[in-house]
């Protein structure tokens, strides 16, 4: 039996509450002992990769910036999962290369402000990167 495709929001909101405590707590950990800015940057990329697993799960598509509801409810599930997996693949890989990166900035001791260049350089190149994923490639 097919499962009604409706418009929710409440998972993405559990969502933005994990990655807004598990930020909040990075601070506060910080705060009693030093750590390096790049674990920040690895908590953001695996909480946007986790957001993609959940999209992809979810087949809510509607949540990624471009694409409303009324047009993924006219798409097969099959086409929903194909748009999230998409996404799901750039953004995994993304953040393991920033994990890559971050054990080798730790061994070498690589200053923050590379850490943060490189995190910025991956993000804005993930981004840039899914304007390939127009609707008309869906």
């Amino acid at each position: 039996m097919n499962k009604v495709y409706k418009k929710s929001y409440k998972i993405f909101v559990l969502w933005l509450i994990m990655l807004i405590v598990s930020m909040v707590s990075f601070g506060i950990l910080n705060y009693y002992v030093s750590l390096r800015v790049n674990i920040l940057y690895l908590i953001v990329s695996t909480m946007l990769t986790i957001l993609f697993a959940i999209i992809y799960k979810t087949e809510n598509i509607y949540w990624i910036n471009g694409i409303d509801f009324e047009y993924s409810s006219k798409l097969t599930s099959q086409d929903r999962k194909s748009i999230a997996l998409k996404y799901l693949k750039l953004f995994g890989l993304i953040n393991i290369m920033l994990l890559v990166y971050s054990i080798l900035g730790f061994i070498f001791s690589i200053p923050w402000i590379i850490d943060t260049i490189i995190f910025a350089l991956l993000m804005l190149g993930g981004a840039i990167y899914t304007i390939k994923f127009q609707r008309s490639d869906f």
